[in-house]
């Protein structure tokens, strides 16, 4: 990533790291010359602007940890109610896996706004 930052430095404005644990983000940053945006950090500071509290649901379990720590470095710890894994075990879609961890949260941590822990890549 660092290698491709140096090389493209002249031709962009600015960079957006396009993971959700924005992993990296720091080595990343201090290399460009130019802003750095992760969506992971951009997510929740945006979810705190809608509520309070803010919850974050995350792809896979194992990733679950690592989003913690994450959390913990931008110092949003207290305004996060809980960091959780969508339901792999229930079919359908990736709105029906998500559904119902999300109203867990609701219930249970009285979180008022989301961060989803994935990322959409699009092409024309």
């Amino acid at each position: 990533m660092i290698k491709v930052i140096k090389e493209s430095d002249l031709a962009a404005d600015a960079y957006v790291l396009a993971c959700t644990c924005d992993v990296n983000i720091c080595a990343i940053r201090e290399a460009a010359a130019k802003p750095v945006i992760g969506i992971g950090e951009i997510s929740m500071m945006a979810a705190m602007t809608l509520g309070y509290k803010f919850s974050i649901i995350q792809i896979t379990r194992r990733s679950v940890p690592m989003k913690l720590r994450m959390i913990h470095g931008l110092g949003f710890t207290y305004r996060c109610a809980s960091v959780r894994a969508m339901d792999d075990s229930i079919e359908g879609d990736l709105i029906d896996k998500i559904t119902p961890v999300a109203l867990e949260a609701v219930e249970k941590e009285r979180s008022r706004s989301y961060s989803a822990g994935l990322c959409c890549f699009i092409r024309d």
